[in-house]
């Protein structure tokens, strides 16, 4: 009976083990852009990317990482301070900073007349 506890007890210890206390675990995707983007794993900045923005009369919203966001909402630890066209200004810890959706167009070719 207590050989089945401490085997019990052992298994729970194990799994609440944090994941990043491990040294041989693979890095994360976010660590990845991080690493190749030379900031931090910790910097919050490495993990949002600015989607979508739409502005109309009545509202702005900015879809950051697939969630819908206005001026004023929280991203994580950082706030939305504007939403302007192709870009959103976000302020954490009294630093200011802009997100801006990735240019994928291609170069127009032009035709001969």
């Amino acid at each position: 009976m207590r050989l089945i506890f401490f085997i019990t007890i052992t298994g729970f210890l194990i799994a609440a083990i944090p994941a990043h206390g491990d040294p041989t675990r693979p890095p994360t995707p976010a660590e990845i852009r991080a690493w190749q983007a030379g900031r931090t794993a910790d910097d919050p900045k490495a993990d949002w990317q600015l989607q979508s923005v739409l502005i109309a009369d009545t509202r702005r919203v900015a879809v950051i990482n697939g969630q819908r966001y206005r001026t004023g909402d929280r991203v994580g630890p950082a706030r939305v301070v504007a939403i302007e066209p192709g870009q959103v200004m976000l302020e954490h810890d009294g630093d200011r900073f802009s997100l801006t959706i990735a240019s994928r167009t291609q170069p127009v070719r032009r035709t001969p007349n």
